[in-house]
């Protein structure tokens, strides 16, 4: 049954599935390159990495409940993987349910999962998993949101009573991730409310590092002055992002806009700076290419940002290639 589903829910911040097996004795399946969130955690992260994550996993979540009409039921630290980026993607599908079927697995193995006791809601422990079919489908989830939002900052609980002391919890927050931990489950928040309340004028995630990445991520439906305006600012802040996150997440958003007209000359810059950290190998196969390509693009504005920038970048193109592919480029111009 995960497998099956697997298969058919797909979404940017879902552990994306490749192929699986099942059989009597085990389902295994094969997915995107992750590592354990914990891995991450345990190293002391950036904060910006973090609070991403966090919106990620909440969209993740909204994106069950909300559009899927599904409870996935286990959303945890152990249940969320990075990928090369430092990017937080949303696994651990084995209870993932719908509560219009006749006999949802969650209400029959919900208990039989590691830790289950530990992450039980105030429902939960009062009625047992079979409580919560009547419940809005967001209810579980949004609790356990609160769970990783506690974990992501605080490292660990071992009852939910320690979730009421927010500690290193950024304050900004704490009203929103109260709001998912709330006894009663009709009146819990649920994922889109935690989105909408980041995401307001000063909402915890209105900062650079998620602006930044929410812009490229719906770049192509930016109008130029936006585009202008963003790549000036990611110009003079670029550098201060996560150099993983930069390398992996960044850097190919902003090839592809640069490529492909979403960016053009503008993004020039910030591509040049996140490359000046690649190793050589990496910059050949990432950069030299689109670069090489760009030379011919009728863009007038493109050509001359790329003879203003040549001396950063003419020294990792092979000679060949300088004389045989943009040489002739640019006696034409």
């Amino acid at each position: 049954m995960v497998p099956k589903r697997l298969r058919t829910i797909r979404h940017p911040d879902l552990l994306r599935y490749v192929d699986g097996v099942e059989s009597d004795q085990a389902i295994m399946f094969v997915t995107d390159p992750v590592e354990p969130l914990s891995n991450q955690l345990s190293q002391d992260p950036d904060s910006n990495l973090i609070l991403w994550g966090l919106y990620k996993i909440a969209n993740a979540i909204k994106f069950i409940n909300n559009d899927c009409n599904m409870v996935h039921g286990n959303v945890r630290i152990s249940s969320i993987f990075t990928n090369k980026a430092g990017e937080w993607k949303l696994g651990g599908f084995e209870l993932l349910s719908s509560m219009k079927e006749e006999s949802p697995i969650i209400l029959t193995f919900g208990g039989l999962i590691p830790d289950a006791q530990k992450y039980a809601t105030p429902e939960v422990k009062k009625s047992g998993w079979t409580g919560i079919k009547d419940l809005p489908t967001t209810a579980v989830d949004s609790f356990h949101l609160g769970c990783v939002i506690y974990e992501a900052y605080n490292r660990r609980f071992d009852t939910i009573d320690q979730l009421s002391q927010k500690k290193d919890i950024p304050s900004a927050m704490a009203r929103a991730y109260d709001s998912l931990l709330r006894s009663s489950p009709t009146s819990r928040a649920d994922a889109e409310a935690f989105l909408d309340a980041g995401l307001s004028s000063k909402g915890f995630f209105n900062v650079d590092f998620v602006q930044v990445n929410l812009f490229l991520e719906n770049i192509s439906i930016k109008d130029q002055n936006e585009k202008e305006g963003f790549f000036r600012q990611l110009d003079s802040s670029v550098e201060t992002f996560p150099s993983e996150f930069a390398k992996h997440k960044i850097l190919p958003e902003l090839v592809n806009a640069f490529e492909f007209g979403s960016g053009g000359a503008k993004a020039l810059n910030a591509i040049l700076k996140i490359g000046q950290h690649l190793p050589e190998d990496e910059y050949e196969s990432v950069l030299i290419g689109p670069i090489v390509r760009m030379f011919a693009s009728p863009d007038r504005a493109i050509r001359i940002s790329l003879l203003e920038n040549m001396s950063k970048f003419v020294d990792h193109i092979p000679n060949k290639v300088v004389s045989n592919q943009i040489f002739p480029h640019m006696v034409s111009y």
